[in-house]
């Protein structure tokens, strides 16, 4: 599956955090941290992008809808402060189940590349698709 998702017209965009030597006083954060990273991702997509309309799809971890509104807020927001363009676009957030979401299903397969290669210094996976990352960082 990673050697099609380098074949076709993708764009690779990704954050994250070594477990490893991760400071104690920020676990008590986890959520804070995590809501972070994915508006620097969106941020990082809406500035390579030129696009009228973002639909940004997240798998449905967050239960309680003023989670997700608050969640779907910074998101907006990253892509506006990220965007590089004059008229930034409109942006959709939607939380769906990934299993009833092929597109989130390889998100997630592309999403365990990455952490082979963070977590285990195995990069056999994330050597498929290096030709479609635009973007990857260790944050924190």
């Amino acid at each position: 599956m990673l050697n099609q998702v380098a074949e076709i017209d993708s764009l690779v965009v990704w954050a994250g955090m070594k477990k490893e030597g991760f400071p104690e006083r920020f676990k008590s954060r986890k959520e804070e941290l995590l809501r972070g990273m994915f508006g620097h991702v969106a941020s990082e997509v809406s500035r390579r992008l030129r696009s009228r309309h973002m639909d940004i799809v997240m798998d449905r971890r967050l239960h309680k809808e003023k989670e997700r509104n608050e969640f779907d807020s910074i998101l907006k927001g990253a892509v506006l402060t990220g965007h590089a363009g004059y008229f930034p676009p409109t942006v959709r957030v939607r939380h769906i189940d990934s299993f009833n979401s092929y597109g989130l299903q390889v998100a997630d397969l592309v999403a365990g590349a990455v952490f082979q290669a963070v977590e285990f210094n195995d990069d056999s996976f994330v050597r498929l698709i290096e030709g479609r990352i635009e973007h990857g960082e260790l944050m924190y």
